[in-house]
């Protein structure tokens, strides 16, 4: 698990897909802390999960649901 950040600053456009635009923003613990310098660009976010990240995803959704 990653770090908290009480502030937080992130340049979505320099991430190469949605898995770090996730992180960028899972860093902030308040969205009224997060500043954003540049969107992230769309042909950045349009692809596809890595299989990693669908297995992990739908674990979780599992998990919900029992609990």
């Amino acid at each position: 698990k990653g770090q908290s950040l009480q502030h937080t600053l992130v340049d979505l456009a320099s991430t190469k897909g949605i898995q770090a635009l996730y992180v960028m923003i899972s860093r902030a613990v308040s969205l009224n802390n997060l500043a954003v310098m540049r969107w992230f660009l769309p042909h950045n976010v349009n692809q596809r999960l890595s299989e990693e990240y669908r297995d992990e995803f739908s674990r979780l959704e599992k998990l919900d649901l029992i609990t």
